[in-house]
């Protein structure tokens, strides 16, 4: 075992020397490492807390929908939402087509219910069986103008239209405040129309 008896009188003040001097300098790297350290940890921090806030924001989604009465497609569909971390007020109304039309919903676009969520002091209104993703997607970068998205019809296979593991292809359109319509995304398989697989988003 090496001790300071091995040491002669000269090489023990080098050790005592060595030892002032170096610990300074490793305090002093030490510090330098912690500063970057802790700046990374905060920056990551902070990008983490924000994408956190982010996810937040969308998770404590609401949706009230319209429909009517006796509907059970619409009943799923809110389910699928339900799934998808959003909370769904179901409204049974006598005269859904006067809440389209004052929503902005294109006739041609129509579908058996209506949807309404506002996200960031805004109101969107989302038309049809939407899968609850491309939702998502829409709110988490809204386009310029656009007042929300719409699936005409009830396409089989859509999310609260499932039957015997059939698909049908579908668009999902942009609805524009000056009432013009262009294509937000193509629905072309079964599996697209979830954030996890099918049987589990069922």
């Amino acid at each position: 075992m090496f001790t300071l008896k091995n040491l002669t009188t000269p090489s023990i003040a080098l050790v005592i020397i060595l030892g002032l001097v170096f610990p300074s300098i490793a305090e002093s790297a030490a510090k330098n490492v912690t500063g970057i350290s802790d700046s990374t940890s905060k920056s990551t921090s902070n990008k983490v807390a924000e994408t956190q806030s982010k996810d937040s924001a969308l998770e404590q989604l609401h949706a009230i929908i319209y429909k009517n009465e006796g509907c059970t497609c619409c009943d799923k569909w809110a389910s699928h939402l339900n799934k998808e971390q959003f909370e769904t007020e179901l409204k049974p109304v006598e005269n859904i087509n006067q809440i389209k039309q004052e929503l902005g919903v294109n006739s041609q676009l129509s579908s058996c219910h209506t949807a309404v969520i506002k996200h960031n002091s805004q109101q969107y209104v989302f038309e049809g069986h939407i899968p609850a993703k491309i939702i998502k997607q829409f709110l988490a970068n809204p386009p310029k103008h656009a007042i929300g998205l719409a699936v005409p019809a009830m396409p089989v296979g859509s999310p609260g239209m499932e039957y015997q593991g059939k698909f049908m292809p579908y668009k999902v359109f942009l609805l524009h405040d000056n009432g013009q319509i262009s294509i937000f995304a193509s629905v072309d398989s079964l599996e697209e129309q979830y954030l996890t697989s099918p049987a589990e988003s069922q």
